[in-house]
């Protein structure tokens, strides 16, 4: 299995080493971005510096049930940890809350894509 590098760090290239072909590239994102733009996606650019979920991804899990309460899906290395306790999900909405102030509105978002799709 090979190394993992983040984005933004060297040029993306095929497993191989060989650079990827970038016309393939912005043809994925633009495709991408068309779903994602629906979905109201909001990133954090590197640029922006450290911010509350930077110690690791977590999802809330938000059901249409009444009788369901939210639950905090944390995956880890080997395993994953539910929360259920409504201070522990209260904790974590708040977190939620302050990324999204942090991040760049979906708008913004969809904007720093397309420009880092150009620089491919």
């Amino acid at each position: 299995m090979g190394s993992e590098v983040p984005a933004g760090t060297q040029p993306f290239s095929d497993p191989d080493g060989s650079p990827a072909e970038a016309s393939v590239l912005r043809m994925l994102l633009g495709a991408q971005l068309r779903r994602l733009r629906e979905a109201g996606l909001q990133v954090i650019p590197f640029s922006a510096g450290g911010h509350a979920g930077a110690s690791g991804a977590f999802s809330v899990l938000r059901f249409r049930e009444p009788d369901l309460p939210d639950v905090v899906y944390i995956e880890q290395l080997t395993g994953a940890v539910y929360l259920d306790q409504r201070a522990d999900v209260e904790h974590y909405l708040e977190v939620v809350d302050q990324l999204s102030g942090e991040a760049l509105t979906p708008a913004g978002t969809t904007v720093f894509i397309e420009q880092i799709s150009r620089e491919l």
